[in-house]
């Protein structure tokens, strides 16, 4: 799943989605675990997003494709086999690498 704020991989959790209204941290993995009891994986949503465009969208599942985000300030990301790196970004908050 793709969220808005401060996402922890690690621990499932995302704080500042406050769109979302969630101003305080989140247990979003633990909460989504129990309820459905399969494993769940949530990220950055510009991240995910770029993942999917890759993976069904314009990239057609090539290992090297460029997703630029206009909805979330104008970042580029690179994708580049299972790694994607975000850069070009004016908004430091979201800056940043995603490792498979």
């Amino acid at each position: 799943m793709g969220s808005p704020g401060v996402v922890d991989r690690e621990k499932g959790t995302v704080i500042g989605a406050y769109n979302l209204n969630w101003k305080t941290l989140q247990p979003v993995k633990e909460k989504i675990e129990k309820a459905t009891g399969i494993p769940f994986f949530i990220d950055n949503d510009a991240n995910v997003a770029a993942l999917g465009e890759r993976w069904k969208g314009a990239g057609e599942n090539q290992p090297d494709v460029v997703f630029y985000d206009t909805w979330n300030r104008c970042r580029w990301w690179y994708c580049c086999g299972r790694e994607i790196t975000a850069w070009g970004s004016w908004s430091s908050r979201r800056v940043g690498a995603y490792h498979s």
